[in-house]
């Protein structure tokens, strides 16, 4: 598994999810734990802005996020359909 794409509620009991799959990745890929506690933390923070912001009309709507190992790093994507900020 180089990568893992997940679709999460806009809930933040839902972050739980997505730091099980960062887990699961980093140990399959042996990722530094220094180097995945902080990613964890970025992660953490971005997603939790989505759900608190993105939907000012509140609503239940779906967040995406794709974890990638590549041969430099780890890649992190989030989508949303929520307002910009």
């Amino acid at each position: 598994m180089r990568s893992v794409e997940l679709s999460i509620r806009n809930d933040p009991a839902a972050l739980a999810e997505i730091r099980e799959a960062l887990d699961q990745l980093g140990e399959a890929h042996s990722v530094a734990d220094r180097a995945l506690i902080a990613l964890q933390v970025a992660l953490d923070e971005i997603v939790s802005n989505v759900i608190r912001y993105a939907w000012p009309e509140g609503g239940a709507h779906d967040v995406r996020v794709r974890l990638a190992v590549t041969d430099t790093g780890v890649e992190v994507t989030v989508t949303d359909d929520g307002r910009a900020y």
